[in-house]
C-alpha cells in the first residue's frame, strides 16, 4: 500500500493475422502499458515499423461518414455503456456495412427534402413575381402583345434600389415592382416606348440588375396559375413535413447505432495508433510492455487462445534497479477500496516515480483530518456526508463524492469532540473541549500535529533513500 506495485517488463511474439486481435485482449486486460520500440535497444536492429497509416486513413473516412449522417438526424453526443469491441480490421468491416445502410435509408430522404425545398422557393418566387402584375389587373396575353412598349423584367438589389430607380429619371418609364420578403432582393417590371429601348439597355447595363424570363415559361391565366402554384405548395410542404418525421424515426431507429459507431471508431483508432510502437520482424510483430508482477498470470491466461504467440516475463524490476535503468517503469498504485478514492488527490498534481514511496495513504488521512479540524460542525458535516452519499451514485463523480462523504463524515466526529451544531456552541456538549475556550490548547496541538507531519515527512524521506541504494 505504500509502495507502487512492483512492474515486469513482457515481451510478446505474435503473428501476423493474430496481432490486431491480440492487442485489444491486452487493452481490455487493463494493466499493459506498451513500451515505444524504440526504447528498447536489444530489438533496435531487428525489429521494422507496423504500417498503419492506411487503416488510420479508413477510420478516419468512416468518421466522418458517420459523423456527417449524425448531424443530417441531429443526433446528440452521449455516452454509451458497455464495453467497446475491439478488434480494428473486423470492427473496420462491420462499421463500413452499418454506416452504409444507414445512408441508403437516410441520403434519399434527405435529398428529397433539399429538393423539395427548392421547389418550395422557385414557387414562393413564383407567386412573389406574379403578384404586382395582379395587383395591377395585368394578364400575361396582354404583355405578349405589346406594340409600343418594351418590356424588361428581373432582380436588382434592394440596397440599391433608390439608385436604380434615380438611373431612369431620365426617360419615360413605368416601373412596377415588390420587394421579396425572404431574400434581399427587389422584382422590377420596366415599361419604356420601343424608342427608348437602347437608353434602357445603356442603363441597365451599368446598375445591379439580372433579367429574368420566366414568363416564357408559363401560359394562361395569371390568376389561375397562382391558384395552382399554392395548391402545389401546400402539398410539397405538407410532403416535406412527413419526410421530416419519417427522419425523427430513422433517428430514433439509429441513435444507438452511430454513437455505437462513433466510439468503436474512436476505441480502434486509438488501438492502431498504439500499434504504431509495434516492432515488425518478418512475418510476426513484437509487442513490449510493462504489467504488474501480480497480473502476469491474468495476462498469459488472456493470452491463451493466441496460438500462434510466445509470451517471455521478465524478473519484475526493483526501486533500486529503476534508478539506474534508462527505461522507466510507469507508476501503478495498488490501494484497497475505501483508499482509491483518494487517489485523485496525489495524481492531480503527478505521479509519485516507480521508485519513490506512494503518499497516498498518509495524504489521505492527514487530509480528513485537517478538514475535519478546521470545518468541525456536526451539521454542516452531516449535509456534506449526504451530498456525497448521494452523487456517488453517478459513476464520473464517484471519486470526488466519496471524499466529499468523508470530509463529512470527519466534520462531524471533530463537531461532536468540539461541540459544534451549525455554527451553535451552546446545542451539545463537548466531547472533548472547546477550541474557543481554550485556544492555546488547540495551538499546542495544532504544532504537535505539525511536528508529526514534518518528522512523517523524513522519516518517509529516509526510508525511501534507502530502498533507491
Amino acid at each position: 500500500m505504500f509502495t507502487p506495485s512492483r512492474m515486469s517488463l513482457v515481451h510478446i511474439l505474435v503473428a501476423e493475422d493474430q496481432v490486431m486481435s491480440l492487442f485489444g485482449t491486452l487493452v481490455r486486460t487493463n494493466c499493459f502499458q506498451i513500451v515505444r520500440k524504440d526504447e528498447l535497444p536489444e530489438f533496435r536492429n531487428i525489429v521494422t515499423n507496423f504500417e498503419t497509416k492506411w487503416i488510420l486513413e479508413e477510420f478516419a473516412h468512416l468518421g466522418e461518414r458517420v459523423e456527417k449522417v449524425s448531424k443530417l438526424l441531429e443526433v446528440k453526443s452521449k455516452f454509451v455503456g458497455g464495453e467497446p469491441e475491439i478488434n480494428p480490421p473486423e470492427i473496420l468491416e462491420k462499421v463500413k456495412q452499418n454506416i452504409a445502410e444507414i445512408e441508403t435509408e437516410v441520403f434519399p430522404v434527405i435529398d428529397r427534402i433539399k429538393e423539395l425545398e427548392v421547389r418550395i422557393e422557385d414557387l414562393d418566387m413564383l407567386s412573389e413575381k406574379i403578384i404586382p402584375l395582379e395587383s395591377e389587373g395585368i394578364e400575361l396575353e396582354s404583355l405578349r402583345n405589346l406594340k409600343f412598349l418594351w418590356l424588361t423584367y428581373g432582380f436588382t438589389i434592394r440596397e440599391n434600389f433608390s439608385q436604380f430607380r434615380a438611373g431612369l429619371a431620365y426617360i419615360p418609364h413605368l416601373l412596377i415592382y415588390r420587394e421579396i420578403p425572404f431574400k434581399e432582393l427587389v422584382y422590377v417590371y420596366l415599361f419604356v416606348p420601343l424608342s427608348y429601348k437602347e437608353d434602357l439597355e445603356r442603363i441597365l447595363g451599368t446598375a445591379p440588375f439580372s433579367r429574368d424570363n420566366f414568363l416564357d415559361r408559363i401560359s394562361g391565366n395569371l390568376k389561375e396559375i397562382t391558384e395552382k402554384s399554392e395548391v402545389e405548395l401546400w402539398r410539397v410542404r405538407e410532403e416535406k413535413v412527413l419526410l421530416f418525421s419519417k427522419l425523427k424515426n430513422l433517428r430514433s431507429k439509429y441513435e444507438s447505432t452511430l454513437l455505437t459507431l462513433k466510439r468503436q471508431i474512436l476505441v480502434n483508432s486509438f488501438v492502431i495508433r498504439a500499434l504504431e510502437n509495434v516492432g515488425r520482424v518478418g512475418r510476426q510483430f513484437l509487442i513490449s510492455g510493462w504489467v504488474p508482477y501480480n497480473s502476469i498470470n491474468r495476462v498469459k491466461k488472456a493470452l491463451t487462445p493466441y496460438d500462434k504467440s510466445v509470451v517471455q516475463a521478465l524478473p519484475p524490476i526493483s526501486a533500486a534497479e529503476a534508478e539506474k535503468s534508462a527505461l522507466l517503469p510507469p507508476t501503478k498504485f495498488e490501494h484497497p477500496g475505501f483508499l482509491k478514492p483518494f487517489d485523485w488527490l496525489i495524481t492531480t498534481y503527478g505521479y509519485p516515480s516507480y521508485s519513490e514511496l506512494d503518499p497516498s495513504p498518509i495524504v489521505a488521512l492527514s487530509f480528513l483530518l485537517m478538514f475535519g479540524v478546521m470545518f468541525a460542525d456536526v451539521g454542516h458535516g452531516a449535509i456534506l456526508f449526504l451530498l456525497g452519499i448521494f452523487f456517488s451514485r453517478f459513476k464520473g463523480l464517484r471519486n470526488l463524492a466519496i471524499t466529499i462523504a468523508g470530509c463529512g463524515g470527519s466534520a462531524v466526529i471533530f463537531g461532536l469532540l468540539f461541540g459544534s451544531f451549525f455554527g451553535k456552541e451552546d446545542i451539545i456538549p463537548a466531547f472533548w473541549f472547546r477550541p474557543f475556550d481554550d485556544i492555546m490548547y488547540f495551538l499546542k496541538l495544532s504544532v504537535i500535529f505539525g511536528v508529526v507531519m514534518v518528522s512523517l515527512g523524513l522519516i518517509l524521506n529516509t526510508i525511501q533513500n534507502v530502498r533507491r541504494k
